[in-house]
Protein backbone atom coordinates (compact mmCIF):
# COMPACT_ATOMS: atom_id res chain seq x y z
CA UNK A 1 0.00 0.00 0.00
CA UNK A 2 1.43 3.29 -0.64
CA UNK A 3 0.65 4.61 2.63
CA UNK A 4 2.97 2.24 4.40
CA UNK A 5 5.62 3.60 1.65
CA UNK A 6 4.84 6.94 2.59
CA UNK A 7 5.35 6.64 6.24
CA UNK A 8 8.91 5.18 5.38
CA UNK A 9 10.04 8.40 4.25
CA UNK A 10 8.91 9.98 7.27
CA UNK A 11 5.34 11.22 6.99
CA UNK A 12 2.95 10.32 9.83
CA UNK A 13 0.06 8.22 9.48
CA UNK A 14 -2.06 10.76 8.70
CA UNK A 15 -0.43 12.64 6.45
CA UNK A 16 0.82 9.12 4.58
CA UNK A 17 -3.31 8.10 4.49
CA UNK A 18 -4.18 11.40 3.02
CA UNK A 19 -1.54 11.53 0.66
CA UNK A 20 -2.17 8.19 -0.66
CA UNK A 21 -5.79 9.63 -1.63
CA UNK A 22 -4.69 12.72 -3.35
CA UNK A 23 -2.11 11.35 -5.29
CA UNK A 24 -5.23 9.36 -7.07
CA UNK A 25 -7.42 12.42 -8.07
CA UNK A 26 -8.03 16.39 -6.83
CA UNK A 27 -10.64 15.94 -3.93
CA UNK A 28 -12.51 17.55 -0.76
CA UNK A 29 -11.28 17.26 2.58
CA UNK A 30 -14.14 15.59 3.07
CA UNK A 31 -13.44 13.08 0.74
CA UNK A 32 -10.27 12.73 1.63
CA UNK A 33 -11.27 12.16 5.32
CA UNK A 34 -13.95 9.41 4.14
CA UNK A 35 -11.19 7.82 1.61
CA UNK A 36 -8.24 7.69 4.11
CA UNK A 37 -10.01 7.12 7.66
CA UNK A 38 -8.23 10.57 8.89
CA UNK A 39 -10.86 12.08 11.04
CA UNK A 40 -12.70 15.09 9.27
CA UNK A 41 -11.64 17.37 12.59
CA UNK A 42 -7.77 16.51 11.83
CA UNK A 43 -8.15 17.02 7.91
CA UNK A 44 -7.39 20.21 7.26
CA UNK A 45 -4.79 20.69 9.19
CA UNK A 46 -3.13 17.48 8.29
CA UNK A 47 -3.44 19.03 4.77
CA UNK A 48 -1.86 21.88 5.65
CA UNK A 49 1.04 20.33 6.76
CA UNK A 50 1.23 18.35 3.21
CA UNK A 51 0.91 21.69 1.50
CA UNK A 52 3.76 23.38 3.57
CA UNK A 53 6.04 20.51 2.72
CA UNK A 54 5.23 21.24 -1.01
CA UNK A 55 3.17 18.01 -1.49
CA UNK A 56 -0.24 19.11 -2.24
CA UNK A 57 -1.63 22.56 -3.46
CA UNK A 58 -4.96 23.11 -2.34
CA UNK A 59 -7.39 25.46 -5.02
CA UNK A 60 -9.09 28.79 -3.54
CA UNK A 61 -12.45 27.82 -4.62
CA UNK A 62 -15.06 26.33 -1.87
CA UNK A 63 -15.14 23.64 -1.09
CA UNK A 64 -11.79 23.66 -1.11
CA UNK A 65 -10.16 21.24 -3.11
CA UNK A 66 -6.22 19.58 -2.75
CA UNK A 67 -4.33 18.10 -5.52
CA UNK A 68 -0.94 16.22 -5.26
CA UNK A 69 1.79 17.60 -7.09
CA UNK A 70 3.30 15.58 -9.63
CA UNK A 71 4.68 12.49 -7.84
CA UNK A 72 8.06 12.92 -9.17
CA UNK A 73 8.38 16.29 -7.50
CA UNK A 74 6.67 14.87 -3.97
CA UNK A 75 9.41 11.98 -3.93
CA UNK A 76 11.67 14.62 -4.95
CA UNK A 77 11.09 16.82 -1.85
CA UNK A 78 11.20 13.55 0.54
CA UNK A 79 14.39 12.57 -0.47
CA UNK A 80 15.93 15.67 -0.40
CA UNK A 81 14.79 15.88 3.79
CA UNK A 82 16.55 12.54 3.87
CA UNK A 83 19.92 13.82 2.16
CA UNK A 84 19.91 16.68 4.22
CA UNK A 85 19.25 14.42 7.67
CA UNK A 86 22.39 11.69 6.02
CA UNK A 87 24.71 14.93 5.97
CA UNK A 88 24.06 15.99 9.22
CA UNK A 89 24.71 12.63 10.69
CA UNK A 90 27.69 11.54 8.67
CA UNK A 91 28.89 14.91 9.77
CA UNK A 92 27.96 14.40 13.74
CA UNK A 93 30.16 10.52 13.33
CA UNK A 94 33.12 12.63 11.93
CA UNK A 95 32.95 14.41 15.15
CA UNK A 96 31.99 12.01 17.36
CA UNK A 97 34.86 9.69 15.84
CA UNK A 98 37.58 12.72 16.22
CA UNK A 99 36.61 13.24 19.51
CA UNK A 100 36.66 9.49 20.21
CA UNK A 101 40.24 9.28 19.14
CA UNK A 102 42.08 12.44 20.70
CA UNK A 103 40.79 10.86 23.95
CA UNK A 104 42.54 7.54 23.29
Amino acid sequence: MIAEDLKKFGLGEYESLALSVVFQKETTAEEISRKSGVPLSKIYSVMRGLEYRGLVKSSLVRPKKFSAVDPDIAFEILLKKHAEQLRVLKALARRAKKALNQNN
